[in-house]
């Protein structure tokens, strides 16, 4: 994967689970500000929801990125037809520069319907610079719906803040995410950051 998107900027991988409904999506690419940013909204464009995520970024600079999805209206693995469409969104977003706010606007109307949370729970987050010598985990624990995770990340990404690694699982429509993130590679230690930030994400 990651030599395939050396040469040509871009891997893509897919498993169909049929069992559990889901597919498993590995995403191999350059890393660069805002990354999960763009690849959270290219799912969320095309009407995919994220349940759980694993962000690995290899010594030179590339990323593996491991998502298992499923279909958000008919809860199912994606077809085929399905991963296409997300290579094509994948391909416009990360090696032609299209934002992805374009392809995520166009499926406004049908992420309307899909955008309240399926279970009402309680918002928390947490910042924590203890659990980590190099960054702070922010711990963020709601009900889940399809484009949270791209609303998560694209605060982070406009307020400058990486995220290094993130652990993402959805049980019973509730998310229980962890992100390990930097600003300007450092921990986030000044409250009216933090402040301003999980404000942010609340309102979201």
């Amino acid at each position: 994967c990651i030599e395939e998107a050396q040469a040509s900027g871009l891997a893509v991988r897919w498993f169909n689970h049929e069992e559990t409904g889901t597919s498993d999506v590995v995403v191999c690419t350059r890393n660069r500000h805002g990354l999960f940013a763009n690849l959270a909204g290219c799912f969320a464009s095309q009407l995919i929801d994220v349940q759980r995520a694993l962000v690995f970024t290899a010594p030179d600079g590339y990323v593996v990125d491991s998502f298992t999805v499923t279909d958000a209206m008919n809860r199912r693995p994606l077809t085929e037809r399905q991963i296409q469409s997300l290579r094509e969104v994948l391909q416009s977003v990360l090696m032609e520069g299209v934002p992805v706010q374009d392809f995520v606007a166009r499926s406004k109307n049908r992420l309307f319907a899909l955008h309240q949370p399926r279970v009402p729970v309680a918002t928390r987050i947490r910042f924590d610079n203890t659990a980590s010598r190099t960054d702070t985990v922010v711990d963020i624990e709601t009900g889940d719906r399809t484009g949270l995770l791209y609303d998560i990340a694209r605060i982070f990404a406009e307020h400058g803040v990486d995220i290094v690694s993130s652990h993402v699982v959805t049980d019973a429509r509730q998310v229980r995410d962890s992100f390990y993130v930097r600003l300007s590679e450092a921990k986030i230690e000044d409250p009216a950051v933090q402040t301003v930030v999980r404000s942010e994400l609340e309102s979201a």
